[in-house]
């Protein structure tokens, strides 16, 4: 098995809400994705609006994912696809290098209306973990402190990468964090967290994580 290198597992912290009308996005077949990767963060809090040729799509014809910008469509669109919401503009504030994440199942009833019995369908019932980095003063952190936006009551985008195509990106909400030092000045962070879920106000769905 080859190793990989580099940081798997990340934290964003995301930005104000910030209007995007007629983004386009890019794909085949029936999966289409917003091009610009700085936008692909959607705010399930905003009303979205995708559209085929300009014309505004049934929600009941697409499913969306707010963590990554993709939408399935139930037929292939046979024309370009735009989408008119907010993008949740992402800044990376931590990397780690030891991450321990649990994804436990629970069983939601999926009965339908007047069945004469109850039908229970497997789902995800929470993400918990652990997060550990370095918090070393680098370039790119000297006007954050670390364990202040960790647990400042905001919800944060941890992402776990497997590879190149096995990605875990979830809403998660941190609990508390302890910094430790030794006398080499090496800093490091240790934090907890759980996946803290959010509302698609289009469709009222919760949202969660998105796992490709």
């Amino acid at each position: 098995m080859a190793a990989t290198a580099g940081y798997l597992a990340t934290v964003s912290v995301t930005g104000t809400a910030t209007t995007m009308t007629g983004e386009a996005m890019g794909g085949a077949g029936v999966t289409y994705q917003i091009t610009s990767t700085s936008r692909q963060i959607v705010d399930p809090n905003t009303a979205i609006t995708v559209k085929v040729g300009g014309a505004a799509q049934a929600p009941s014809t697409y499913s969306f994912d707010y963590l990554t910008g993709t939408v399935v469509f139930g037929g292939a669109p046979g024309a370009a696809v735009t989408i008119d919401g907010k993008f949740l503009p992402a800044r990376e504030i931590a990397q780690a290098y030891e991450m321990d994440v649990s994804l436990s199942r629970t069983l939601a009833e999926s009965s339908l209306l007047g069945s004469d019995f109850t039908q229970r369908t497997p789902v995800l019932g929470d993400i918990t973990g652990t997060f550990a980095c370095y918090d070393s003063g680098l370039n790119v952190y000297t006007d954050v402190d670390l364990a202040q936006i960790l647990v400042d009551g905001s919800t944060k985008v941890v992402q776990m990468a497997w590879n190149a195509t096995n990605v875990l990106r979830f809403f998660a909400m941190f609990e508390s964090i302890e910094a430790s030092g030794s006398v080499d000045g090496v800093q490091t962070a240790n934090a907890s967290f759980s996946m803290n879920g959010q509302t698609a106000l289009t469709t009222g769905v919760e949202v969660d994580f998105s796992f490709t």
